[in-house]
């Protein structure tokens, strides 16, 4: 059985070099899922997910989730069990809003590169929990998701797409801690150790939370960590599909055999060679 990824965003349409990337890294064909238009819940995304998996004539397939993809990949788990068959949750825990309340999170409006300006401006205060949302441009900040008249619930320094702005108050009660113990499916989760939005402690509660998962922290490496630190990404990701295909574990297998027979006649030529 050959394998077939899904690589979802409730952002963003993946560009064809990033769907590149995600192919060679993970030595296997990759479709790429971004929102249907006007979509403001993450189980429309999620139902557009499987409408592609039906129009590909797939039968199971794995979904590779980034960032807020991760969200997907953990609802479609949950929405759609018997057509998963392994999750790769990267940069990410189990909610949207306790990261981002971290102070220690970069979007958080507490952190310290931000605190000072919104308290400034009055965005430390008044209504938080409930009431509409907007996005406003604070200066020397960036552009502030806040309750209308109230606090600011989220600092991003770069202008949010349409897409984002539709979907931010649909991610901003994402929370699946009271159904993830239910999600059977073999799972990666990875995270990088220097990741400025997502603390590794939020990926550590979102591997024990599956039942059939794996924490892999990658050291050193922040939020996308496919080009700097592709390498251990590779890595990680090519061993967990290998686990899922047993046909594809025995290419492995043989092409480890390969590569030690070359280094091993490669060693013997050498010790054969007359020393000059």
């Amino acid at each position: 059985m050959e394998l077939h990824i899904c690589a979802p965003h409730p952002a963003a349409h993946f560009s064809s070099q990033t769907t590149d990337l995600l192919v060679n890294i993970a030595a296997a064909p990759v479709t790429a899922v971004g929102p249907p238009q006007n979509a403001r819940s993450l189980d429309q995304i999620v139902d557009a997910i499987d409408a592609r998996r039906r129009l590909l004539g797939l039968e199971r397939w794995v979904i590779w989730g980034m960032s807020g993809g991760s969200f997907l990949g953990q609802l479609y788990a949950q929405k759609y069990p018997g057509v998963v068959l392994g999750l790769i949750l990267a940069s990410s825990g189990p909610y949207f809003r306790p990261t981002v309340e971290d102070p220690d999170c970069i979007l958080c409006p507490r952190n310290q590169a931000w605190r000072s300006k919104l308290s400034a401006c009055g965005l430390l205060d008044g209504q938080y929990d409930q009431g509409a949302t907007t996005w406003e441009f604070v200066e020397s900040v960036g552009w502030v998701f806040r309750r209308a008249g109230g606090a600011a619930l989220l600092v991003s320094p770069e202008q949010p797409n349409i897409e984002l702005k539709e979907i931010m108050p649909a991610l901003w009660e994402f929370d699946a801690r009271s159904w993830l113990p239910a999600v059977r499916s073999p799972a990666l989760v990875m995270c990088g150790t220097a990741d400025p939005i997502v603390r590794l402690a939020h990926a550590r509660a979102l591997a024990d939370l599956l039942p059939n998962s794996r924490l892999v922290a990658i050291e050193g490496a922040g939020h996308i960590p496919l080009t700097d630190h592709r390498r251990e990404v590779e890595t990680a990701i090519r061993a967990f599909l290998s686990e899922l295909s047993p046909s594809r574990r025995r290419s492995n297998l043989r092409c480890a055999a390969i590569r030690s027979a070359v280094v091993m006649t490669r060693r013997t030529t050498r010790s054969q060679q007359p020393f000059t």
